[in-house]
């Protein structure tokens, strides 16, 4: 990872591993996401999945052990069969 992203980061970043759902909100039907955490700050998450249309800005629905709420996509990034979406949680 380059330096200058990590320079854009205001949080620590704490590697995590486990489940997380994600539900999309405002789209029919309901669309839910299974996917593994890969790291968590206390503002945020980022989340390896396999659904590449999450876009920026969506909301989302999501859970994960410990943790429960609404989020924001903050970005997606698509390398062949792997998906990884960072998010920003609201509230």
């Amino acid at each position: 990872m380059s330096g200058n992203c990590q320079e854009r980061r205001r949080e620590p970043r704490q590697p995590a591993s486990g489940p997380v759902t994600l539900e999309l909100l405002d789209v029919l039907p309901r669309r839910v996401i299974e996917g593994r955490l890969v790291d968590i700050s206390p503002s945020g998450f980022r989340a390896s999945h396999g659904y590449a249309g999450l876009t920026s800005g969506q909301r989302v629905r999501f859970e994960y052990p410990g943790r429960r709420g609404e989020a924001r996509v903050a970005w997606t990034r698509v390398a062949g069969k792997e998906v990884e979406s960072g998010f920003f949680v609201l509230g």
